[in-house]
Formats: structure tokens, sequence, C-alpha cells
């Protein structure tokens, strides 16, 4: 409660418990001031409970910070070597690329050349050892006509280290490009070519994209932007897919725990998968498209784009379903209800778009713009 909210409360109390005749200034002043006094102590009290949350997060960084130079300690020092080479691809060659751990960085340039730029860093107890093992962790280029491969390997046989490989790589703008990651990062901007990237421990990153066919992570979120496809396979198993001004003739996006959010799409067909997690479309719906979002325990939430009418069918076990368009009700539903309240079928408009929204206990809303 604010000091000003005290002092509003001390003169009710006053009005209501007293005739107005009754209401000296000295009684009002006294209210005021023991006002003043309970949001003072009200105020340090707060402010050192601030302090305390503050103590507590700078003790938890604190530790955090010790755990990590005890780690590293163990681990040793960070050696590092670099690495550069430059391939023949020619405009629409293949790249392809599969690295062990660390991140991958993919940019489209106006050259026919593959440019790889590469860090590799080793952690040992031993300088010594950690040098040998640098030695041992190679990068292959391999050039054939019209593809680039390239593949990280680790051909020593000392084991329990810490170490990486992180690239930088501009391929031509049309050329397309395969990449495989355990543990790392993907980001790929400005490429024309066909995009095929997967990643176990790691997400991935994909913009200005013209031709993406798969996109696989098991830990990390998928995030795609200003991309295009023909037709859009796109998935993780914990974490979030995210996409925003995508064109696509069909999409099919999944997530195990995590949301799927589609903003400013344009799509023909889209099926959109969730175990955990939410879903929701924001975008045009083509007059004779399909679009099926189905999650166990999330929300659905569709927002359509400047759309004239749709058909749609939508079931909830324990949700809701509500609409700010005016739908007009059509037959029953496969499980024999035509309109309840967690189950509708309908019109808007003329029909057109097909949309089968489903959830078990989330709700579902089809609102306006």
């Amino acid at each position: 409660m604010t000091v000003m909210h005290r002092i509003y409360g001390a003169l009710a109390v006053i009005g209501l418990a007293a005739p107005a005749a009754a209401q000296d200034s000295q009684s009002i002043a006294d209210a005021v001031q023991q006002a003043l006094r309970e949001a003072r102590a009200e105020v340090r009290a707060a402010a050192q409970a601030g302090r305390g949350a503050a103590a507590r997060a700078a003790a938890q960084a604190e530790r955090e910070a010790e755990r990590r130079r005890r780690q590293e300690a163990r681990q040793g020092p960070e050696i590092t070597e670099q690495f550069s080479k430059t391939a023949r691809l020619g405009r629409t060659g293949t790249f392809s690329l599969e690295n062990v751990s660390g991140d991958i960085t993919i940019t489209g340039g106006s050259a026919n050349d593959v440019r790889i730029e590469a860090t590799k860093r080793v952690r040992y107890p031993n300088e010594s050892e950690a040098r040998a093992i640098l030695q041992a962790l190679t990068i292959n280029v391999a050039e054939r006509d019209g593809s680039v491969d390239v593949r990280t390997e680790y051909s020593g046989r000392r084991r329990n280290w810490s170490g990486s490989v992180d690239y930088m790589v501009t391929v031509p703008r049309d050329a397309s490009v395969s990449l495989r990651s355990i543990s790392g990062g993907v980001k790929v901007t400005n490429v024309n070519g066909e995009l095929r990237a997967e990643s176990i421990s790691g997400g991935i990153v994909t913009t200005g994209v013209r031709k993406i066919r798969t996109l696989k992570s098991t830990s990390g979120e998928v995030q795609i932007s200003d991309s295009e496809s023909d037709d859009l396979i796109a998935g993780t198993i914990s974490g979030s897919l995210i996409m925003r001004n995508v064109r696509a003739r069909i999409a099919s996006l999944s997530s195990v725990s995590g949301d799927v959010r589609l903003t400013d799409v344009d799509a023909d067909h889209v099926e959109m998968r969730s175990v955990s997690g939410s879903l929701e479309y924001a975008g045009r719906l083509s007059r004779s498209g399909r679009y099926e979002l189905q999650t166990h325990s999330g929300d659905v939430r569709v927002t359509p784009v400047g759309t004239q009418s749709f058909t749609l069918e939508a079931t909830t076990f324990s949700g809701d379903v509500r609409s700010d368009f005016p739908l007009t009700v059509q037959g029953p539903l496969s499980n024999g209800f035509a309109r309840r309240r967690n189950s509708v079928r309908g019109t808007f408009g003329s029909g057109g778009a097909m949309l089968t929204l489903q959830s078990f206990s989330g709700n579902i809303v089809i609102v306006k713009q």
C-alpha cells in the first residue's frame, strides 16, 4: 500500500467514524501522521526484503562462479587453434558439415567458393596433453565435383576431456546446405538453396532462407524468420518452435514439451502438434487450405488475417471453445455433438479453409486481429 493510499484510508475512516462537527484538524493530523508512520514502516520492510533478495541472488551468482572456477581448474586452461580454408564449390553446389561439439554459423555470400573459419578448443589439466588432444582433433575437408563435405573427427585415445570446434562458414548464396551437430547451436542466414539441419543438444535459427526442408532439434529451440519453403518439416522435443514472416505450401511442425507459435505466416496446409505446449497460428488462411492444430495439455489460438470465410471443427475435453467470428452451426461432430461449450462445428462466411482444432485440457479461441 502506498503512502497516499494510507492517508486516504485514514481520512475515510475518520469520515465514517465521527460526525462532521467532531472532525477537528487535530484528529485529521493525528490520523495522517499514523498513516505516514505505517507507510514508512512498510517501505523500510520492503527495502530490507529487496536487499535480502539481492543478497541471495548475489550469493547464488558467486556460488555459480566458484563452481565454474573449480570446474575449469579441474579441466585445465583452454588451448585454442585457428583453422582456415577456402574450397571451390560452385554457385549451386552442396555443402555439408558434421560437428561433434561447438556452434555452427552459415552465411550465404556472393562468391562461388566456401570460406571455412573454425576455432578448435580443448581443456585438459596438463597443458602438453591438451596440445596433443588439440592435434588429434581434426577438421577434414573433402572437395568433390559440386560438393564440399566437412567433418570434425578425433583420432586420439584420451578420454574425459573437454573440447569443441566452432565454425563460421560462408557459402555461395544458392548452394544447398546440410548440417548435423551433436552438441551446439546452428545458425543459418541468407541461403537460397535447400537447407537441412539437425542438432541433438542445441537450438536452430534460420533467417532469410528460401528452401527449408527439415529442421530438427532434440533439446533446443527452433526459430524460423523471413524464410520460405515448399514442404517444410520442423520439430523439437524439448523446446519451443517459433516462426515469423514465413511462406510455405505445406508446413509440418511439432514439439513435445514446448509451444509452437506462428506469426505472419502464409501457408496452404499446416499441421501443428504438441504434447504439453500451446499452439498459436496468426496468418492468412488459404481458401482451399487445411489447418490442423492438436495439443494435449495446452491452449489453441488462431488469428486469421484478412479472412472472409472458414469452416471450423473444434473440440476440447475440459476447456472452452470461443470464436470472435459469428458462426453458422452445422451438423453433429463425429462424437455426436453439434455444439457444446467445449465442442463446436460451424462456418464463418461461405466456408472455405478448414480449421481442425483439438485440445484435451486447454481452451480453443479464434480471435480477430
